[in-house]
């Protein structure tokens, strides 16, 4: 009879190191869920609302504009190899925040607006409102097609 007792208390007795892992895994499955909340492109991609000097700010301190200058309709940016170096997709995503920095901060009006890019006097790129981002000639990927940067 001595034998059925230490088996059957094998059988119902957990290991208490099994015991601690389900209550971890308990304790942080309910801590990590909860309200996520998917941002917007609105939220991931400033420019909706802003101004002058948020525009200002932003080319300021990118590390790849050597200056800037605004012209009319035209936003000129003087970049650095560090722009010219960028995949295609980086030159794409920082030239359509630049643009949407710089419509917003026009009054998002329906002016022929265009970001020109430029690398040692040279044009290397530009997006505009029906076009959106054209790569200079002989660069990889020379257009990506009409893009709107909302």
């Amino acid at each position: 009879m001595n034998s059925i007792r230490k088996g059957s208390k094998a059988v119902i007795k957990l290991p208490g190191l099994s015991l601690l892992a389900v209550f971890l895994f308990v304790l942080i499955t309910g801590a990590c869920g909860g309200h996520h909340k998917t941002p917007t492109p609105t939220d991931q991609f400033p420019g909706t609302s802003a101004d002058g000097e948020t525009l200002e700010k932003m080319l300021k301190f990118d590390a790849r504009v050597q200056d800037y200058e605004i012209s009319g309709d035209k936003l000129i940016v003087n970049v650095n190899e560090y722009w010219i170096e960028a995949p295609y997709g980086i030159k794409e995503r920082s030239t359509g925040q630049w643009f949407n920095m710089f419509r917003a901060s026009q009054g998002n009006s329906a002016k022929e607006l265009q970001v020109v890019v430029q690398h040692e006097g040279q044009e290397v790129g530009k997006w505009t409102p029906e076009g959106g981002f054209e790569s200079a000639a002989g660069q990889e990927g020379a257009k990506s097609g009409a893009h709107s940067a909302s």
